[in-house]
């Protein structure tokens, strides 16, 4: 490059409407970028029940594409995963949907084979095992009423 070209190009890339402009339309290519980003994203995951035909089409998490009976292929759940809105969710391990759709747990309490249970925690002799394991050495046995308690194994 000569020097004259060279001259030119440092006064346009040193005057301050450029910088703004070149600010301007760098802004502008991260928003087209990121809105592009998040087109292609939503469009990649089909939700359960949906049709999923094409190769670009991607099933939300936990679900595949697969034969509906009449040649079409929709998105269904994986083994062992329940339809919960437009998610596929574990009802046995997830803490929205424990046992059923939108059964959140509480506080402190954790989905375990799909019913809350508290955590961190366990039931001593005699105590209410129903929602609390007994602790090591203790069993979980019928006791009064629906209750049942924890006693020496």
């Amino acid at each position: 490059m000569d020097s004259t070209k060279f001259d030119r190009l440092a006064r346009v890339l040193g005057d301050a409407s450029s910088r703004r402009n070149v600010l301007k339309g760098l802004a502008g290519v991260l928003v087209g970028g990121a809105a592009l980003t998040t087109v292609d994203s939503a469009e990649a995951k089909v939700k359960p029940g949906k049709s999923c035909k094409g190769k670009q089409n991607k099933c939300v998490q936990n679900a595949s594409c697969k034969n509906s009976g009449g040649g079409d292929k929709i998105c269904k759940c994986d083994s062992g995963y329940r339809k919960c809105g437009n998610k596929c969710v574990d009802q046995r391990t997830d803490n929205k949907h424990c046992g059923r759709c939108d059964n959140k747990c509480a506080k402190h309490r954790t989905c375990v084979q799909g019913s809350c249970k508290k955590h961190g925690l366990c039931a001593m002799p005699g105590q209410n095992c129903n929602d609390t394991p007994c602790c090591a050495g203790f069993a979980c046995v019928a006791g009064n009423d629906a209750f049942r308690t924890c006693a020496r194994a």
